[in-house]
């Protein structure tokens, strides 16, 4: 019983808080209220995608297109030194968009490392973390 309250209480959780790309799971649309989640991209080009931008790969105008195919929008596209070679920060309408344009630029083969980011609601997120806090127990 106390398994399956646990398992309830994180779907409400999973479907009202913003979740991290690599923890949702396929089978489940989350949107928020119709607002757009915020997305940072940061990412590495393979070495043939670095080839075709060093010969005039218009990426930005691919990054749009990508956004906007699946009903989002880019914010801006900032081509980096660093870790990471570009740094791209949109809004995509829903979970199933996010992961649905990602999992596309994966299978293209194109990057080598590809991490997406959602902005979160800090204040739901602490709200959340307070009342998990004031009822878990700690071992020992």
């Amino acid at each position: 019983m106390a398994a399956k309250a646990a398992k309830g209480a994180c779907n409400r959780y999973r479907k009202k808080h913003f979740v991290p790309l690599e923890l949702w799971s396929s089978h489940e649309t989350i949107t928020f209220g119709g607002i757009p989640m915020k997305v940072t991209i940061l990412a590495n080009y393979a070495p043939h995608a670095a080839k075709g931008l060093m010969q005039g790969s218009d990426r930005q105008a691919a990054v749009k297109a990508l956004f906007e195919s699946v009903g989002g929008k880019v914010t801006s596209v900032m081509f980096t030194r660093g870790i990471y070679d570009v740094v791209v920060n949109g809004e995509v309408p829903d979970q199933s968009a996010g992961i649905g344009m990602s999992l596309a630029v994966r299978a293209s083969g194109s990057l080598t490392e590809m991490v997406v980011l959602e902005e979160l609601d800090m204040k739901a997120v602490l709200a959340a973390a307070n009342k998990a806090a004031g009822a878990y127990k700690p071992a020992g």
